[in-house]
């Protein structure tokens, strides 16, 4: 029988990735000194492996007499093969007359080694990164966007604490101020910073509380000058 094909690779052996892939080419050559039309075949050493080889391109070509075809095969071991040596090899047929005009090709050899398996990336520590972010980000914007004073014309004074400190304020300096009006005695008549305004959390709000008035102050008569002052006649 007269050699019709020629099958050729740069190399017998193909280094795998850490994902278990490579690649070879392959050159195949019309040696029948006439036309022919031939078809690649992949032949593994073990036909279950079959599923891990691929030919890249048209399996079936047209060869002019002396005529060459490139082509290659992709190998893609799968996850948990067991680590060795596996070969394969390319086959060239001719589609007139495949029992008689064929070539078998190399033996190609590649070697899956044992993978270590990936650690799941830690998710969780994107999730509670995310959550100090936006905890922060919020805690940032309550302090910077300031706080209202609150209206405390009216309220005790006890009343007017209660309404500071649930804003976040404190009660400053309290101080009297005389009134006319019966029903502002004991209450907030004026306060500072006045209500609506917008202050930094923590910050003292001052008062004025209504009073009766002043009393007048009480002069003491200097002991020496007791005997001056007449005695009223009995």
């Amino acid at each position: 029988m007269a050699k019709v094909f020629d099958v050729t690779a740069p190399s017998s052996t193909i280094t795998l990735d850490a994902e278990g892939r490579g690649t070879v080419a392959f050159t195949i050559a019309n040696a029948s000194g006439r036309p022919l039309r031939g078809r690649a075949a992949i032949v593994p050493q073990d036909p279950s492996q079959k599923a891990w080889l691929k030919l890249v391109g048209e399996p079936e070509r047209d060869f002019a007499a002396a005529g060459t075809q490139q082509l290659s095969v992709e190998v893609a071991a799968p996850a948990g093969t067991k680590p060795g040596t596996y070969t394969f090899r390319v086959d060239a047929i001719s589609v007139q007359n495949p029992d008689e005009d064929f070539a078998q090709g190399p033996t190609i050899a590649f070697t899956v080694r044992e993978r270590k398996a990936r650690k799941p990336f830690p998710w969780w520590i994107l999730i509670v990164a995310a959550v100090l972010l936006i905890g922060g980000g919020i805690t940032l914007w309550l302090l910077l966007r300031g706080v209202s004073v609150p209206d405390l014309t009216g309220m005790t004074q006890d009343d007017a604490k209660t309404a500071l400190v649930s804003k976040k304020l404190t009660l400053g300096k309290v101080t009297n101020k005389s009134v006319t009006d019966a029903s502002t005695i004991g209450k907030v008549v004026s306060q500072s910073p006045a209500a609506g305004q917008s202050v930094k959390s923590g910050a003292a709000v001052d008062v004025q509380i209504g009073s009766s008035g002043v009393r007048p102050p009480i002069f003491k008569i200097p002991p020496h000058e007791i005997e001056k002052v007449p005695a009223r006649p009995r």
